[in-house]
C-alpha cells in the first residue's frame, strides 16, 4: 500500500488536473457512490451493471493479452478497484509518505525533503 499512496502523491504533485481526472479510470467506485446516492433499485442495478461490464471487459482484456488470471479472480476487480479508488483520495489529506522506513513530505516538482527539515 505505500508504494501504490507513494505514486498517488507523485502523480497528484506532478499535475493535479490530471490527477483529478484519474478519478474516472474507477468506473466501479463512481458507480458506487451514484447507487448510494440514488438509494434504490435503480442505483443497484446500475451498480450491477458497471460492475458485470468492468469484469467482462477486463477479462476479454486478460484473454488478448495472454494474462494467466482464472476467471475467478476477475471476480475480485470490482474489491480491488475500490481499494485503489480510495488511496485515489489519500493526496488529498496527507502529503507526507514513508519510503524505505525513511519519512518524507512531497512538495514542489515531486522533490522528496525528510520530515524534519519540511517544517
Amino acid at each position: 500500500m505505500n508504494r501504490h499512496t507513494r505514486w498517488a502523491q507523485m502523480r497528484k504533485t506532478t499535475n493535479r488536473l490530471y490527477y483529478l481526472i484519474e478519478i474516472f479510470s474507477y468506473p466501479i467506485a463512481l458507480s458506487l457512490i451514484y447507487a448510494f446516492y440514488l438509494w434504490n433499485l435503480a442505483g443497484i442495478y446500475q451498480l450491477c451493471l458497471v460492475v458485470g461490464l468492468k469484469i467482462v471487459m477486463d477479462a476479454a482484456l486478460g484473454k488478448i493479452v495472454g494474462s494467466d488470471l482464472r476467471w475467478h479472480q476477475y471476480l475480485l476487480i470490482p474489491i480491488k478497484e475500490v481499494v485503489v479508488a480510495l488511496l485515489w483520495c489519500v493526496p488529498f489529506v496527507n502529503s507526507h509518505i514513508n519510503w524505505r522506513g525513511n519519512h518524507f513530505k512531497i512538495i514542489k516538482d515531486t522533490r522528496l525533503v525528510p520530515l524534519m527539515e519540511a517544517t
